[in-house]
């Protein structure tokens, strides 16, 4: 599985984009429980954060799903982006 999202994005799919559903990449992999391609997607610039029309987040996905790996791939993502925007501004301050 893993090696078929590589390929894709190889090929130049933007994973940042939402289907006619108004969902992204990393959404269908939460909620089909593709865990383990959650890094590759993330890697690839997926945002963590996007919302989807009822303004859930792939983080809202795992949550309800209960896909704990997914739960904790997301919110290391998150923090991560938390931590690297606080030292952006702190440092353009």
């Amino acid at each position: 599985m893993e090696l078929d999202v590589k390929q894709i994005l190889e090929a130049g799919v933007d994973v940042s984009d939402f289907d006619s559903k108004g969902l992204t990449p990393l959404m269908h992999a939460v909620l089909n429980g593709h865990s383990s391609v959650l890094n590759t997607l993330l890697e690839a610039g997926a945002p963590w954060n996007a919302l989807d029309p009822s303004g859930r987040c792939a983080g809202n996905y795992a949550l309800e799903d209960e896909h704990q790996d997914a739960i904790e791939v997301l919110l290391i993502a998150g923090i991560r982006a938390e931590l690297i925007s606080r030292l952006i501004v702190k440092h353009t301050a």
